[in-house]
């Protein structure tokens, strides 16, 4: 008998995945990730209203404090500054498709006010929405 200890070994030596099993098409997931995973997917479908890390977590059933680690240490960044940038790029998409005012898409994005907008825009864009506008029209 022999084992293995991934799930690469037996393939390269010529044996099958399990058919009743199907290990090769399971994903495992940490708890954290499967944690990350259900609070990018809750921000990705409420990032145009306001949402705190209290209420995320409370969402989710745990502490503040836990979620801010976990997702700061495995993305690198807070989960403000993912909602931030997930409005952002939303506000980027509605400037290519659509011929809302930059006050229209501040709003429509979870922005209070469209000087909000404008300074996290420039802050993580590069340039103002403006012309970030004017480049995608060629002007």
């Amino acid at each position: 008998m022999k084992i293995f200890f991934n799930q690469l070994q037996p393939l390269t030596e010529g044996f099958r995945p399990c058919k009743r099993c199907r290990p090769d098409l399971q994903n495992y997931l940490t708890t954290k990730e499967q944690l990350i995973e259900k609070a990018i997917k809750v921000m990705s479908h409420t990032y145009s209203k306001e949402i705190n890390l209290s209420e995320l977590a409370r969402e989710l059933y745990v502490s503040p404090f836990y979620l801010q680690k976990i997702f700061k240490n495995k993305l690198g960044i807070s989960p403000a500054q993912y909602l931030k940038i997930k409005r952002i790029e939303s506000a980027k998409e509605l400037m290519i498709n659509s011929r809302l005012s930059m006050t229209e898409i501040a709003l429509e994005v979870g922005f209070k006010n469209s000087a909000h907008f404008s300074s996290v825009f420039r802050k993580i864009v590069g340039v103002s929405p403006t012309a970030f506008r004017s480049a995608l029209q060629g002007d």
